[in-house]
């Protein structure tokens, strides 16, 4: 993990061409070219669309580069082309530079960490910041004894799905607004 400071973009464009380029130094030069294919600042129809173009048998030697998972214990295969398309994307989008939302610094997750991420987030599985208040939510929830299902979010997909929007209320209030009509409640 590499801590990219406080205000930085959260897409800065050295540091991708960086790890993108140290990406593809550790790959196999068969997938390389599904790397090299993919550009965190196209929209992801475009990059799914790019990494579409190849062969199952790259995506899937791609993914196991990327640490994910083909096969459940049963050995049954987990993924069809799209969706192996869509979580080879997932995975290398949660390699790029982000913010963490507890502790507002930027930060990367390398490909293989000195020490795992406390938590990946359920949605596009980037893993969690090392910072202070991470651990301390980790440490909470490991003296709890955390039922199965315990979901965690990163900021960005965090305010992707949180339902809660806050509205604007309406006024009726018309201050600063002349009118013609000369209310009867006037004093």
């Amino acid at each position: 993990m590499v801590n990219i400071g406080k205000g930085r973009l959260q897409n800065d464009s050295e540091q991708v061409k960086i790890i993108v380029g140290k990406l593809i130094d550790k790959a196999e030069l068969s997938i390389r070219p599904v790397i090299s294919s993919f550009d965190c600042f196209q929209t992801r129809s475009v990059n799914i669309q790019r990494i579409n173009q190849f062969t199952v048998v790259l995506l899937e030697n791609c993914a196991e580069f990327l640490g994910i998972p083909l096969a459940d214990e049963k050995g049954f295969k987990l993924f069809t082309k799209p969706s192996l398309v869509s979580r080879i994307y997932l995975g290398l989008m949660a390699l790029m530079p982000t913010k963490c939302g507890e502790c507002g610094d930027g930060y990367v997750i390398d490909i293989e960490p000195e020490i795992s991420p406390f938590f990946s987030c359920f949605r596009c599985f980037r893993g969690a910041h090392h910072c202070e208040r991470n651990r301390a939510l980790h440490q909470a929830l490991s003296v709890l004894d955390t039922p199965s299902g315990f979901v965690w979010l990163c900021d960005e997909c965090h305010g992707i799905v949180d339902p809660i929007d806050p509205r604007k209320q309406r006024s009726r209030h018309t201050s600063g607004t002349q009118s013609s009509v000369e209310s009867p409640f006037r004093c």
